[in-house]
């Protein structure tokens, strides 16, 4: 597959309840280079009728020192912020001296 043939040109139809990595990154030539990387499964939309969407399976908070928000949209701010209540909420019985 070349990044020319575009989504889905590995001839597979994502289908409810199927899991894949999504794997943004940037490299700066000679430099360095980062990589987020997280499990997300196909779900059924909430609101949209024959739609699918993705659902982070990764629960691993966000370095928020590296977040620049002052590039981000407000909507991607508040989709950090729920995403990290999200992994509070999940771990936070694991976590030693919890509250």
């Amino acid at each position: 597959m070349k990044p020319e043939d575009g989504p889905g040109a590995c001839g597979v139809k994502l289908e409810e309840g199927m899991c894949v990595s999504d794997e943004p990154g940037y490299y700066q030539e000679g430099e360095f280079g980062i990589r987020i990387e997280n499990v997300i499964m196909v779900v059924k939309h909430p609101k949209l009728d024959n739609r699918l969407m993705f659902e982070n399976l990764t629960l691993a908070p966000y370095c928020r020192a590296l977040i620049d928000t002052t590039i981000l949209e407000q909507g991607m701010i508040e989709y950090i912020n729920d995403f990290h209540k999200k992994v509070l909420a999940n771990l936070q019985p694991y976590l030693e001296n919890s509250p």
